[in-house]
């Protein structure tokens, strides 16, 4: 029997769920990895009944030249965790309604699970289709990564009092 601090989690599926390809004549003629910025973001959804969770990784790459920024190439991938025994650890997981609460540890390693998946996805497909090999996900870091996150929630919950207070 597992150690009551450990929860058991299994990979249900990794999965391409978007894939758009904006790359042009001209900015494949010009092509500079030092103008190309990529976005990354995530999201999660929890399903109660199946004790799962959906982590959606959905990255943008955006060139910039001396007329504009454009978006070219973006993609985003869904990983299903499934959980046993969530309701024995909702100090690490929890879902409520619309709402999954997740341990940073645990999000941690959902993250780079699911970003590594969508590495090699990104990778593939773009050698697949000729794209410039050098798109790719940076590294990240994810305690920053986790922070940003939070003091955006915590930025959010402010302007949500403030505004509750200015009705009151």
């Amino acid at each position: 029997m597992a150690d009551k601090k450990e929860i058991a989690v299994r990979i249900k599926s990794i999965k391409e769920v978007e894939f758009s390809n904006k790359l042009n004549d001209e900015i494949l003629r010009n092509f500079d990895e030092h103008k190309v910025e990529t976005k990354l973001g995530f999201a999660i959804f929890g399903n109660k009944e199946d004790s799962s969770v959906a982590m959606n990784i959905n990255v943008r790459y955006i060139y910039s030249s001396s007329e504009k920024k454009r978006e070219f190439f973006t993609f985003k991938t869904e990983t299903i965790f499934k959980f046993s025994d969530m309701q024995e650890h909702e100090n690490v997981i929890k879902i409520e309604e619309s709402t999954v609460f997740v341990s940073d540890e645990l999000m941690g390693m959902m993250l780079n699970i699911s970003i590594g998946a969508t590495r090699g996805m990104i990778s593939y497909r773009s050698a697949s289709l000729g794209l410039p090999n050098n798109l790719v996900i940076p590294l990240v870091d994810l305690d920053a990564f986790l922070n940003i996150g939070k003091d955006q929630l915590k930025s959010e919950e402010k302007r949500v009092l403030k505004k509750n207070k200015k009705t009151t």
